[in-house]
């Protein structure tokens, strides 16, 4: 594999455990580490649910394989250009866990 072009500051996010005050757990996500990363859009695209039509867009971040990266999960998140994005799978790719590849879809446009 040729070495990807690691041009893309990565926010890594792990769900943070946190309460809302009625003792809830919340949904947020705090960050766990930021790396450069690859970036690569694979899929663009709309489908009718529910009689709405809902953008799809999903990607590949390969990162190198470190410590924080080679324990990343579908339960965490990513940041990417003020994007977040929803892992869906993550791989090791090229010879002695040299990078990690993740496969992501988008759930919330920056600001």
């Amino acid at each position: 594999m040729r070495k990807p072009k690691l041009d893309r500051r990565v926010t890594l996010l792990r769900k943070s455990g946190a309460k809302d005050p009625l003792g809830r757990a919340a949904d947020d996500f705090a960050s766990i580490g930021v790396r450069w990363g690859a970036f690569t859009q694979i899929r663009d695209g709309e489908r009718i649910r529910a009689g709405q039509v809902e953008a799809l867009s999903a990607a590949r971040i390969v990162l190198r394989w470190g410590g924080v990266t080679s324990g990343l999960t579908a339960k965490d998140r990513l940041r990417l250009d003020g994007r977040e994005w929803q892992i869906s799978g993550v791989k090791e790719i090229g010879p002695r866990r040299r990078w990690i590849e993740v496969t992501a879809a988008l759930i919330s446009e920056g600001k």
